[in-house]
C-alpha cells in the first residue's frame, strides 16, 4: 500500500529545525518504538490522489543534492503543483486556503488547524531570512510549512485521538526539546 507520508518524511531527515545548525543526533535516538502516527492520527496533507505528483517531484531532483536540498526542492515542486508556490515564493494566503481545505475535514482537528497554520505561516519570514544566507538550490518555505503543520497538529493533538502512553509522551518531549518532526515520524 502506498504511504505518502513515509515517502515524504523519508526524504526529510535533514529538515529545518527551529535551531540554527545541524539537528542533534539524539533527536533520532528514541527508547520507544512508537512513532507520531501511532500516537495521533493526523490528517494527511498529501493524499492518495497525490501519489504521482509526489513521485514526479522527487524523481525530478538532482541526485547529487544532499537530503536537505532534495527535501526542499521536492517540497517546492509539490507546492508548485498544488498552486501555492508562484514566482519563486510561497503564496501564504493561498497555501493556508489549500491546506485548510485538506486538513479541516477531520472533525477532531478542525478546531485547531487554522491556528496551527497561522503559527507556521507567522514563522515563515524567519525561515526565509535564515535561508537567504545559504546558497541553496530551492526555497525552504514549503518544506518548512509541511513539517511545521504536521508538528503543530501533533503537539496539539486532540485528546479524542491522542494515545497517552509513555512512548507517545517521549515523542512530545523530543519536540519540546527542539527536535524536528521528522525525528519522531515514520
Amino acid at each position: 500500500m502506498f504511504n505518502l507520508r513515509l515517502i515524504v518524511l523519508s526524504f526529510m531527515m535533514g529538515q529545518l529545525s527551529c535551531n540554527d545548525g545541524p539537528v542533534d543526533k539524539s533527536c533520532f535516538e528514541l527508547r520507544t518504538t512508537k512513532r507520531a502516527d501511532d500516537c495521533c492520527k493526523i490528517p494527511d496533507i498529501l493524499v492518495e490522489s497525490d501519489e504521482s505528483m509526489v513521485r514526479r517531484c522527487f524523481a525530478q531532483q538532482n541526485k547529487t543534492l544532499d537530503e536537505h536540498e532534495t527535501a526542499k526542492c521536492a517540497a517546492e515542486c509539490i507546492a508548485r503543483e498544488l498552486g501555492t508556490f508562484k514566482n519563486g515564493a510561497l503564496d501564504k494566503e493561498l497555501a493556508k486556503k489549500v491546506l485548510l481545505g485538506r486538513l479541516d475535514k477531520d472533525k477532531n482537528f478542525k478546531p485547531i488547524v487554522g491556528g496551527v497554520l497561522d503559527k507556521c505561516l507567522g514563522r515563515i519570514n524567519a525561515v526565509i531570512e535564515k535561508e537567504s544566507k545559504r546558497n541553496g538550490t530551492c526555497n525552504a518555505t514549503a518544506n518548512f510549512l509541511f513539517d511545521c503543520a504536521e508538528q503543530g497538529l501533533f503537539e496539539n493533538c486532540p485528546s479524542s485521538v491522542w494515545d497517552s502512553n509513555d512512548g507517545c509522551v517521549e515523542l512530545k518531549n523530543k519536540l519540546a526539546q527542539g527536535c524536528p518532526y521528522s525525528a519522531i515520524a515514520e
